[in-house]
């Protein structure tokens, strides 16, 4: 009786290949979007630090130097910034 018990109450350990291999096809349907999201919603997040560097070819994205707000404070405080921002949000909305 006590083995019987041991069988039906046992818990898995690791992963159960036979159940990955019976839906293989599931996780290919999974991967695709994940992968999608992955590569082109979180991968540019990766390019944004370049806005707050001043970047150098030579010394990489790691190897720059941070300025923080140096750049967005010399693009706001330019003379023709309502007109790159009007132009940008009309277009957008056109």
């Amino acid at each position: 009786m006590a083995l019987s018990y041991e069988l039906v109450h046992r818990k898995r350990k690791g992963i159960d290949l036979k159940r990955l291999k019976k839906s293989w096809q599931l996780y290919v349907i999974i991967f695709l979007p994940l992968a999608f999201i992955l590569l082109f919603h979180y991968g540019p997040m990766y390019g944004i630090q370049i806005a707050f560097k001043e970047y150098d070819v030579t010394k990489g994205i790691f190897g720059s130097n941070w300025v923080a707000w140096k750049h967005f404070d010399r693009f706001i405080g330019s003379y023709n910034f309502r007109n790159i921002v009007w132009n940008t949000v009309s277009i957008s909305l056109y």
